[in-house]
């Protein structure tokens, strides 16, 4: 105990040194949104350091997909109706059983954290995806039909948005999402697949994919043929001259956008610049 509590007064200290430093700063001349700027820099490199280890993270969402009593939860001692057709099967991990499909899982169970608390009562999939998608309740949870949940630009970002938020896209891009975009039944949409309320720059890059032929459609990342790094750097330049000029008179909420997805995909093909 004595040893964590050192440890959050040593954190607390440093927190206190990064911003002494930015005020030192602002005395020597900075202006105030500089000033600002050299705090938010600070910040960012405190969270870069604590942030976590993990490089990658796969989501795989089943809408209507594999049933838990058929997966990670049989209920064995649940009654007929409830648990599942298939037996379980012990793990590696005393006390804990999978269904019997899941053999080589059973064998790896010491490497995984099973949770079977996660629970809500939205009855309806859109809503219900939503809450999965972002862990925040819908606000029309259980609604008399899907069609009337549709995704809004308030909506809260899906994790995945957030995570592009907190680790900013440096080369390839954090959040990508395939193989489409989820619909309940093929037709309503799910909300809570985007930036929501952050905006569209926190989307996810989406592949789509083709059932027909189960094959991806990676988006036009590579530079057009012709196009050398110089030449693109120039358009880069020009095109940011001429949106300058233009949003002193035509200032937007489409422009910002539009300026928000271009940096995306410059950064994107940027990357892709040998």
């Amino acid at each position: 105990m004595s040893d964590f509590v050192a440890d959050k007064a040593n954190s607390v200290s440093s927190g206190r040194r990064r911003w002494l430093q930015a005020g030192a700063l602002g005395l020597t001349g900075l202006s105030l949104p500089e000033l600002f700027t050299a705090r938010a820099m600070s910040h960012a490199a405190a969270q870069r350091e604590t942030f976590g280890r993990a490089k990658r993270c796969v989501m795989l969402f089943l809408t209507g997909g594999v049933p838990q009593q058929d997966s990670w939860d049989p209920k064995p001692k649940a009654p007929a109706n409830v648990r599942g057709e298939f037996s379980p099967i012990a793990t590696n991990v005393s006390g804990i059983q999978v269904s019997e499909m899941f053999p080589q899982f059973a064998r790896r169970m010491d490497r995984v954290t099973l949770l079977r608390s996660v629970t809500h009562d939205d009855t309806v999939h859109t809503s219900a995806g939503y809450t999965m998608l972002t862990g925040r309740r819908h606000s029309q949870a259980n609604a008399k039909t899907a069609t009337d949940i549709k995704p809004q630009p308030t909506d809260h970002p899906h994790v995945g948005s957030i995570l592009s938020l907190v680790r900013p896209q440096l080369g390839p891009p954090t959040f990508v999402s395939l193989p489409e975009i989820i619909r309940d039944d093929a037709v309503n949409e799910f909300p809570g697949l985007t930036g929501g309320f952050l905006g569209e720059r926190y989307s996810p890059l989406l592949i789509e994919g083709s059932a027909k032929t189960n094959q991806f459609a990676p988006p036009p990342l590579a530079l057009a043929e012709g196009v050398s790094a110089a030449r693109f750097t120039e358009r880069q330049r020009l095109l940011s001259d001429l949106d300058q000029r233009l949003r002193t008179e035509f200032l937007s909420q489409r422009a910002t956008i539009a300026d928000s997805q271009r940096e995306r995909a410059f950064s994107l093909m940027a990357s892709s610049v040998v």
